[in-house]
């Protein structure tokens, strides 16, 4: 990642300020997947203290300009938490059964060795990118904006980390995959409706495509909205790791 590059990069993101309606409804059928993937909004946080963990720890390897992108990625974690927390309050859709359930699978990431840059990368690529349009087609108005918003931050999020993981020369291993796979598992399995995003194979493809492959060919519908997807940025395709 040259320096060039990465100044581009970061001048994709623009500001916004988290916003919800009011006790808004979701396509039916769909509740319990989006409560699922509203509650983990509990990784938002931890994944900005993987990244500013990592900057901390290889921080004599890493250039001023990725150490700066790193900690203005750490901090747009806040803001995505404040506008899924507004989402919970204004769909009902979460329950403290799918809070609890969040937690657990959050305690396993964050236990999970693997370098906390490479956690972050993996569920930004492969979990957020995979929920995000799943919040824009199976929810209301208001999750179509939070979905667009978040979108833009991550997308840059996404290719910083996994270009800094690569430049560090990290990967992921076989079994954080497989927690990956699980996440997504958790979040589609109880999905109700007709049509392909009411198919947990639709999110479940994705999500394996996006981390093994950097882009998500059942998605293409994201390209005509306003919400970039890493995967439709130049130069971004995710670095091929090996498992260790």
């Amino acid at each position: 990642m040259t320096t060039s590059n990465l100044t581009r990069l970061l001048a994709n993101k623009r500001p916004w300020t988290p916003t919800c309606g009011v006790d808004e409804s979701v396509r039916q059928g769909a509740e319990d997947a989006l409560g699922r993937a509203l509650a983990l909004r509990v990784l938002e946080l931890p994944v900005g203290d993987w990244v500013l963990q990592g900057e901390s720890r290889d921080r004599d390897r890493l250039t001023a300009e990725m150490k700066m992108a790193l900690l203005q990625n750490a901090a747009d974690e806040q803001r995505h938490d404040t506008a899924l927390d507004m989402a919970v309050r204004c769909y009902r859709v979460t329950t403290a059964q799918h809070d609890a359930d969040a937690a657990s699978l959050a305690a396993e990431w964050i236990a999970h060795g693997d370098h906390p840059i490479v956690k972050a990368a993996v569920i930004e690529c492969s979990i957020f990118f995979a929920l995000l349009p799943m919040f824009r087609f199976l929810g209301g108005p208001s999750l179509r904006t939070i979905s667009r918003d978040i979108s833009g931050d991550e997308a840059v999020h996404v290719v910083v980390n996994t270009q800094i993981s690569a430049h560090l020369g990290y990967g992921w291993s076989r079994s954080l995959d497989q927690l990956r796979a699980r996440t997504i598992e958790w979040v589609v399995d109880d999905l109700k409706g007709s049509g392909k995003w009411f198919q947990p194979e639709t999110w479940r493809a994705s999500s394996e495509q996006l981390l093994h492959e950097g882009r998500a060919s059942l998605l293409t519908e994201t390209k005509a909205a306003v919400m970039p997807a890493f995967f439709e940025l130049p130069g971004s395709a995710l670095p091929k790791y090996s498992y260790s």
